[in-house]
């Protein structure tokens, strides 16, 4: 694998090749935005008013004194990484999200297991392979049979899909980044899902408004892996870089 190679492909999808930790700071910034609270319908709790003090103070140190300032009509754009394996794509993220976390006094949590109960003191880092037959099974759900009683008292009997756990819990925290990792070796129907993840922040009835998307992926057979083509759609909904 030579770095001309991989020059020339990253040129031809505008990627662009950025230093490690200004791509950490950006990230971070992301973050910070992406666990700001508004009121909409509801007023904000004491932590909430708390978190958003605390998000503001460290914009402003982060930023040489700038005043934070949060528009709810600008969407913020999920980070695609892409470049060859070991190159801590992954770990950019999770370095970004860990000083996130310990800036703003908060638990930070790597991948909760099924024992987890979600509190609004922490942070979570959850990443989810994309790649092979078992992310069909994670975007997709696990089938569960729902009973309910209907108007007059009759059963309703329905199937429905259970996300994991993992992706619940995101909504019930301060913040957290949800990285789709793998991406690019991810079948065309799980891209298609995370079309709502990346654009709308949602996903199966869930909320990620919260929560910072991100996305890794490698280069294809120009560094030795096999990658599926990226939608159009879905590049258009993200940072490539």
């Amino acid at each position: 694998m030579s770095k001309k190679n991989i020059d020339e492909v990253a040129k031809a999808m505008d990627l662009i090749e950025v230093n490690t930790h200004a791509l950490i700071e950006d990230l971070k910034q992301d973050i910070l935005m992406s666990m700001y609270r508004v009121e909409s319908g509801k007023k904000l709790t004491d932590f909430e008013r708390n978190l958003n003090k605390k998000i503001e103070k460290l914009y402003s140190e982060w930023n040489n004194g700038a005043e934070f300032y949060y528009d709810p009509y600008k969407k913020n754009l999920s980070m695609f990484l892409m470049g060859p394996p070991g190159q801590g794509k992954t770990t950019t993220f999770k370095v970004a999200g860990a000083e996130v976390a310990e800036a703003l006094g908060l638990n930070f949590i790597i991948n909760p297991d099924d024992n987890y109960k979600p509190s609004e003191n922490d942070f979570l880092f959850v990443s989810l392979e994309c790649s092979g037959e078992n992310s069909a099974i994670t975007f997709g759900g696990m089938p569960a049979k729902v009973e309910e009683t209907g108007p007059n008292g009759e059963k309703i009997v329905y199937m429905t899909k259970v996300p994991s756990k993992r992706m619940a819990v995101l909504s019930h925290v301060a913040g957290g980044v949800l990285l789709l990792d793998d991406f690019s070796n991810a079948a065309p129907n799980v891209q298609n899902v995370a079309l709502s993840l990346t654009d709308e922040k949602r996903f199966q009835g869930l909320s990620f408004k919260h929560t910072l998307i991100g996305l890794t992926g490698n280069l294809g057979s120009v560094d030795g892996t096999h990658t599926t083509k990226n939608s159009s759609a879905l590049s258009s909904r993200v940072k490539l870089v």
